[in-house]
């Protein structure tokens, strides 16, 4: 699927409602592969870098690298913003080029090492009497980038996420 996302609304109800929605798939000739690999040139473990690929202002689509860190998405042809999403909280993104791959062609995207991150925001989540709460989701994001991170705040209320360098909200 490659377009925008499709949305539903319901409206409060005292019954169950259904509502239907239809795609339509296209097939994908075309390819982007590389590896990923963490700042000490290792692959990161399976499944736990999702290489993403942006049309812009429409559809995302990626997948995991495999043990080696290598991925091969396929995509219909189009200009992409390329970014990796890592469940190791201390790595994330590099900022990479717009990658354009035409129609059954493979676009070896070469090595791409994930960058550390390296810096922190630490604070503390309280309630209106000053009581840290516990188990809340916090998320930062670079509005400039595709970087992202997330964490939850401990028994305290305390919490301490990781960041690069830049423009955080």
């Amino acid at each position: 699927y490659n377009k925008t996302t499709k949305s539903l609304t319901f409206a409060p109800y005292k019954t169950s409602k259904e509502k239907e929605i239809n795609f339509t798939v296209v097939s994908s000739a075309s390819r982007a592969k590389g590896k990923v690999v963490k700042p000490d040139g290792t692959p990161p473990n399976p499944n736990t870098i999702f290489v993403g690929f942006r049309a812009s202002g429409e559809f995302e689509v990626g997948g995991p690298i495999d043990s080696t860190g290598a991925f091969l998405i396929p995509l219909p042809p189009g200009t992409y913003s390329v970014f990796i999403r890592s469940e190791d909280k201390t790595l994330t993104s590099p900022t990479l080029p717009p990658v354009t791959i035409a129609d059954g062609e493979t676009k070896d995207l070469g090595t791409i090492t994930a960058v550390v991150k390296g810096d922190h925001v630490k604070c503390v989540v309280k309630d209106a009497a000053g009581q840290g709460i516990a188990g809340v989701v916090v998320n930062a994001y670079q509005p400039e980038g595709f970087s992202f991170s997330t964490t939850k705040t401990d028994a305290t209320g305390a919490y301490d996420i990781f960041v690069t360098p830049g423009v955080w909200e």
